[in-house]
């Protein structure tokens, strides 16, 4: 997702809206938001990243 998102942004000059990531990414609106909240369940809070 972040390659896409980064070449979108390059070649447009601004973040792109979800359609039109999902288009770069050529998988429909539905899967880049599954996508999404994958990865977000695989991040790791800053608070527990952090050993102080």
């Amino acid at each position: 997702m972040r390659k896409a998102y980064e070449e979108f942004r390059h070649i447009h000059g601004r973040s792109p809206k979800l359609s039109e990531l999902a288009e770069q990414m050529e998988i429909s609106v539905e899967e880049l938001l599954r996508l999404m909240e994958a990865s977000d369940a695989m991040s790791i809070p800053e608070s527990l990243d952090d050993p102080e």
